[in-house]
């Protein structure tokens, strides 16, 4: 439902710049900006409802394809589970009253535009002129990249989509700038603080652990 909130936001806030974008004269790098993030949107949507409409036929299907692919039993078993768990887990969340999933997406929204809006800030701070509509777009696809990149939080692939995005806009320096301050507040400063939060809770298990291997 995380996931799914998140993606509703993206679809209202893209509508949303959809329709502004309409009353504005755009340079092609804008309209392919729009272009691409409604595509990409477009089919995380898509996907969603694929799932959840034909989830019954997509486990057969898939089931056949792992056996093909000399996929163990309980492996496929398992994955049909966790398929089939996610679609009830769903079916229970949307029967939770309405007013508290509609407070869930006001607060999944409140989250997002101060998120989003870090990037702005920093432009702003850096006396650079661009709306906050197409930081949005730049961080959106910025992020995308990085989760297509497989690295942690995007780790590279983030900085260096956004750097090819913002530069022709802004300027490279100022671009430089502006990424180095939006990704230190929304993704190192969070790795500074719960390294070792998630050390001091990996590790005294491990300890304890290498303890009692120890006495025994």
């Amino acid at each position: 439902m995380d996931q799914l909130s998140d993606l509703l936001f993206f679809l209202c806030a893209l509508s949303a710049i959809l329709i502004y974008a309409l009353f504005q004269h755009l340079s092609q790098r804008m309209e392919w900006l729009l272009i691409v993030s409604a595509i990409s949107m477009f089919a995380g949507l898509v996907c969603c409802v694929v799932v959840a409409r034909f989830h019954r036929l997509l486990i057969r299907l898939s089931g056949r394809l792992l056996v093909r692919l000399n996929v163990q039993s309980t492996t496929r078993m398992r994955w049909a589970r966790k398929l089939l768990h996610f679609l009830a887990a769903f079916t229970e969340t949307l029967k939770l009253p309405f007013q508290t999933l509609i407070t869930v997406f006001a607060l999944t929204c409140l989250h997002w535009i101060l998120r989003y809006s870090v990037l702005y800030l920093a432009l702003r701070g850096l006396g650079a002129d661009l709306q906050w509509a197409w930081c949005f777009l730049i961080q959106m696809l910025s992020l995308s990249a990085g989760q297509f990149s497989l690295l942690p939080g995007g780790a590279g692939a983030a900085e260096l989509t956004s750097a090819a995005l913002l530069a022709p806009m802004v300027g490279k320096s100022t671009a430089a700038a502006a990424i180095l301050i939006w990704r230190a507040v929304t993704y190192y400063f969070y790795l500074l603080v719960g390294g070792p939060v998630f050390l001091l809770m990996l590790g005294r298990p491990l300890l304890k652990k290498l303890m009692k291997l120890k006495q025994a």
